[in-house]
């Protein structure tokens, strides 16, 4: 097996990834690129190779892989197959990864493959198994602490995790917020939460802001319609949930700061919200109780498990629970 979280890494005559996630795989080729090619490649040195047929041969792949090439000391020759490989292309792979050429590297992307096929377990016992798989949603914060560290920047955990609730499990645009927080925060060098929330959240979010409002208050019809339009627009249920969790931890601890008497002055930063926002929090907490808080979380932790679980529509879900908090 071989994973791209280094910063270097040592290369292998050949790699197969089966259904790669698309951040990981540039990620990997990139370092790859780099360690056997550390001057920088010429048009020589890569060759990118589609097969779409199902019954392409694979054989003059192989033979470029098996190639002495005279104009680039080694070469880096990328194959990706666009239907699940036949019979005789599994046969081919399976005998090119039994005797690799030492010269040049084939990187195989594959569209599908059976884990019980004798080619999976050969491949996994040779260490030429490339494993990218899309990350689940709670290992989100710590993708965007890695990506932070790879590129020389700092992210707070809770800024991690919201831009983590807000971004999904889509690791590219995870990469691009990042980039465009790191220019934000510029001469700074940690990301912190109010970044998040004034650069991601608000400038793609008013939406998701007012939903979570009108659930908050009480206004049924305009927040089923407000869920509507983000479900709509490709907003991820779980996303949505994740920003109802948070909008309802904070009214909790907005509870708790009035309790404390905490002097108005200083309750925003107590909370951990922009001072901007502190009067809607104080005013939706009149209108609830910290129970019915508590309550509602609750509710959003069971809507976690069957949205994980149930097959049910993720809408539909999440419409229910909404329905339910905003009577």
């Amino acid at each position: 097996m071989c994973r791209s979280n280094g910063v270097t890494m040592s290369v292998s005559p050949m790699y197969v990834a089966v259904e790669p996630e698309a951040f990981q795989l540039r990620q990997f080729l990139d370092k790859l690129r780099g360690t056997l090619f550390p001057q920088g490649k010429d048009p020589e040195s890569e060759h990118r190779i589609h097969i779409t047929g199902s019954n392409a041969s694979l054989s003059d792949v192989i033979d470029r892989a098996n190639t002495f090439s005279m104009f680039a000391p080694k070469q880096l020759i990328i194959c990706e197959l666009s239907k699940a490989p036949t019979e005789k292309q599994e046969q081919q792979l399976l005998n090119y990864a039994e005797n690799p050429s030492e010269q040049n590297t084939l990187v195989v992307i594959l569209s599908k493959l059976d884990k019980r096929k004798k080619l999976y377990k050969s491949l996994k016992k040779q260490n030429a198994l490339l494993e990218l798989p899309k990350p689940k949603a709670y290992e989100m914060p710590g993708w965007a602490t890695r990506i932070c560290h790879e590129r020389g920047w700092k992210i707070s955990s809770r800024a991690a995790a919201l831009l983590s609730e807000h971004i999904g499990d889509d690791l590219s645009r995870m990469a691009s917020e990042l980039e465009k927080l790191s220019l934000y925060v510029h001469p700074k060098q940690e990301i912190a939460e109010k970044d998040v929330l004034e650069m991601t959240v608000k400038t793609s979010g008013d939406h998701v802001f007012a939903f979570t409002d009108q659930v908050m208050e009480k206004k049924k019809k305009a927040a089923l319609t407000s869920l509507h339009y983000l479900l709509a627009s490709g907003t991820p249920a779980l996303v949505l949930m994740g920003m109802l969790a948070r909008h309802l931890r904070i009214l909790i601890q907005t509870f708790e700061a009035i309790e404390r008497k905490v002097p108005k002055a200083a309750m925003a930063q107590d909370i951990g919200v922009p001072p901007f926002t502190l009067a809607r929090y104080e005013t939706q907490c009149r209108g609830l109780r910290k129970k019915d808080c508590h309550r509602f979380l609750s509710r959003l932790q069971k809507l976690d498990r069957d949205l994980k679980s149930t097959g049910i529509s993720p809408n539909l879900l999440i419409e229910q629970t909404v329905r339910s908090m905003a009577s």
